[in-house]
């Protein structure tokens, strides 16, 4: 009997696949703002992803959530002298990162990132479907 009332919870763990999704996107988020507090080079990272995205395109503008601008700034004194806009942009989140050419906006943003992930975890979790 233990084993069927065993099997029963690891089914209805399996049916509620969406909450622990939830859950742990909720956790992840958390994580996340603590980090880029503490450690703003997530987003100097995250802006160095999106530029080599760019293959070769020149970048013209880098919008970053307010808080994160001087971290960019300092590691990387070489982009405003190249001609690239650091620009504050309030409406990111606050590992907030796109950067702009001429031709197209790569959303390198923390959030961003958070969310394809939580895609492809719920995708696993549903047996690839979503």
């Amino acid at each position: 009997m233990q084993a069927i009332e065993r099997l029963a919870k690891v089914e209805a763990s399996v049916a509620s696949g969406p909450d622990i999704v939830e859950l742990s996107m909720a956790v992840a988020q958390s994580v996340l703002r603590q980090e880029l507090v503490l450690q703003p080079e997530v987003v100097v990272s995250a802006v160095q992803v999106a530029l080599e995205a760019l293959r070769g395109e020149a970048p013209t503008r880098i919008r970053l959530h307010p808080t994160m601008v001087e971290a960019v700034r300092t590691a990387r004194p070489d982009l405003e002298p190249e001609g690239i806009e650091l620009v504050a942009d309030p409406s990111l989140g606050e590992g907030g990162c796109i950067v702009e050419s001429a031709h197209q906006a790569l959303d390198a943003s923390v959030e961003e990132r958070l969310e394809r992930f939580r895609s492809a975890f719920a995708a696993s979790l549903s047996g690839g479907e979503g």
